[in-house]
C-alpha cells in the first residue's frame, strides 16, 4: 500500500516537473521572440 501511494508521488513529482519544464521552455522562446523580431 505505501509502496504504491509512493509511486504515484513520485509520478506526480515527475509531471510536475515536466510541466514547469515546458513552462519555462515556452516562456523563454516568447522572450526571445520579443527580443528579436
Amino acid at each position: 500500500m505505501r509502496r504504491i501511494v509512493f509511486e504515484q508521488l513520485m509520478y506526480a513529482v515527475h509531471f510536475f516537473a515536466i510541466y514547469a519544464f515546458i513552462n519555462n521552455s515556452i516562456s523563454r522562446i516568447m522572450m526571445l521572440i520579443c527580443v528579436h523580431p
